[in-house]
């Protein structure tokens, strides 16, 4: 059966329909992909320019003379036109301002004499023997014209060990105890002898200086010192350097803490506090893996008492910060730790 002419009409109208969705559809496919392929090509643009910035040299330009800022391509999309690209550098030249360094003096290696200035100096001058003072070439004589700095060399003396002994003159009286003198007894008189720094001990306020130097400033323990003091001819057994240095603080160091830390605490508007745990080994009443805390208080920067005080204590409790801090009443700097906050 033959179509009429207007069912051909209409398939036609229909096809031609069907024909221009497809069209769209193609274009819209043909525009995503465009995109992405863009997109991707950017990704690319920005891995290599990151590899560039990472691995490769720290130029302005790329090999293709492309402007890198901040290691990240100006543009992406294309090439600019040329007028753009001049009026956006003439754009940058005007509003941005570099100032420029100037090129700082390089360090010189070695130590500054400066530095050496508080050092004992000995003088040592070359001279030439009198039996040799005749010239070399004609054999006439010679004489001393001037000076030529040559050289420094720093000379270290090794510490050596002294005994001392005190030994004390006893002196008595001509007249007393004689028929000339009232007093029927003679009289012997002794001067007095410089105290010991610890009774009945051999230390030293030098001795004991040089084991708490080591101790505490240098960090050199007790019992890698006793080999030391050892090799020197000395021997020191640990268990009585740290008697030393106990008994030390007790008799003369504690009374200057406390005078410090008052000092501090009266004279300063601003300090700062903080504490650390640590471990005490061999605590009456504690085994050695309990937890202990030391406390440290340091004067503000600006402050014109300086000093720093350290403080032991089993815990970190609160009434722990109210004795370290008895007597301040200026400004505290420290963590949010509660214990300050109930002062």
């Amino acid at each position: 059966m033959e179509k009429s002419y207007e069912e051909i009409v209409a398939e036609n109208i229909l096809l031609i329909q069907k024909i221009e969705t497809k069209d769209a559809e193609i274009s819209d496919k043909t525009a995503k992909i465009t995109e992405l392929e863009a997109i991707l090509e950017n990704k690319e643009l920005e891995l290599n320019t990151l590899k560039r910035y990472l691995f490769g040299s720290k130029r302005e330009k790329t090999e293709n003379n492309e402007e890198i800022v901040n290691g990240v391509q100006c543009s992406f999309f294309g090439e600019p036109e040329e007028k753009e690209v001049k009026e956006e550098m003439e754009k940058q030249d005007e509003e941005i301002i570099v100032h420029q360094k100037k090129n700082a003096k390089k360090k010189k290696a070695g130590i500054k004499k400066s530095a050496l200035k508080d050092i004992e100096t000995e003088t040592v001058e070359v001279v030439i023997e009198e039996e040799k003072e005749t010239c070399p070439q004609c054999n006439g004589h010679i004489k001393k014209i001037g000076k030529e700095f040559v050289r420094d060399e720093i000379v270290y003396i090794p510490a050596k060990l002294k005994k001392v002994n005190y030994v004390r003159n006893i002196y008595k009286c001509e007249e007393c105890g004689s028929d000339k003198s009232d007093k029927e007894t003679p009289t012997f008189i002794k001067p007095r002898v410089p105290s010991a720094l610890l009774p009945h001990t051999f230390v030293s306020p030098s001795l004991a200086t040089e084991v708490i130097y080591q101790k505490y400033y240098m960090g050199v323990p007790l019992y890698r010192q006793e080999k030391v003091w050892d090799d020197r001819g000395l021997v020191i057994p640990r268990a009585n350097a740290a008697n030393w240095c106990i008994k030390i603080n007790e008799y003369y160091l504690n009374n200057i803490y406390e005078l410090m830390q008052n000092k501090l605490k009266e004279s300063c508007e601003l300090l700062h506090v903080d504490e650390t745990s640590m471990q005490c080994n061999h605590e009456p009443g504690r085994s050695a893996t309990s937890k202990s805390y030391m406390w440290v208080m340091v004067a503000g920067e600006l402050e014109k008492t300086k000093g720093v005080i350290f403080r032991y204590a089993s815990s970190r409790a609160g009434n722990e910060a109210s004795s370290f801090l008895d007597g301040f009443t200026g400004l505290l700097v420290t963590d949010g730790y509660d214990a300050y906050n109930n002062m």
